[in-house]
C-alpha cells in the first residue's frame, strides 16, 4: 500500500457558524471542491458518526462515484473524520475548524489516499504534490463570501 497525504489550511474572514454551516452542507461541495460534481447526504437528520455521503467526482477525465462515512466527530462540531466505503481509491479525510478570532476561522483539511496499484506508473509524479507540507492560503475567496452571504 502506498499512502499519501495532502494537507491544506485556509483562514476565512467569517465566524465559525457561517463557515461550518456552509462547508457542512453537502450541496455546497461542488462550490469549494473543484473535483466534486455532485454530493448528497444519504442519511437523514444532523451529521453524526455513521452519516453517509454519496459523491460523484471527476478526476483525470473520469467520473468516479464513492460513498463516504463519517467515522469521528467532536461534540462541538470543530472536527470530523470520514473514510470511503466504496469507489476506486481508499481515502480518509479530516476537517478541523479553529476559531482564530470572532470573525476569522481557520479550516484545516487533510486527505490520505491509498494509491496502491492504481497509480503505480504515475507514482513518481503523484508523490511530489501529495508529500508537500501544509499550505496557508490568504482569506480572499470572494466566491465563498458571496455564496454564504
Amino acid at each position: 500500500m502506498s499512502k499519501h497525504t495532502i494537507e491544506v489550511s485556509v483562514d476565512i474572514c467569517r465566524n465559525f457558524e457561517d463557515v461550518h454551516d456552509f462547508l457542512d452542507d453537502s450541496d455546497n461541495d461542488p462550490l469549494w471542491q473543484s473535483s466534486v460534481v455532485e454530493s448528497r447526504r444519504s442519511s437523514a437528520g444532523p451529521v453524526h458518526v455513521g452519516t453517509i455521503y454519496h459523491v460523484k467526482s471527476k478526476f483525470l477525465g473520469r467520473l468516479w462515484e464513492q460513498d463516504w462515512e463519517v467515522i469521528e466527530q467532536s461534540a462541538n462540531d470543530h472536527y470530523w473524520k470520514s473514510r470511503t466505503t466504496s469507489g476506486p481509491l481508499t481515502m480518509e479525510a479530516e476537517m478541523r475548524y479553529t476559531e482564530i478570532s470572532g470573525d476569522v476561522t481557520r479550516v484545516s483539511r487533510s486527505l490520505k489516499v491509498d494509491v496502491g496499484h492504481f497509480f503505480k506508473l504515475a507514482a513518481p509524479w503523484w508523490s511530489v504534490p501529495l508529500n508537500a507540507s501544509s499550505k496557508t492560503i490568504s482569506p480572499s475567496s470572494r466566491i465563498f463570501w458571496k455564496t454564504i452571504d
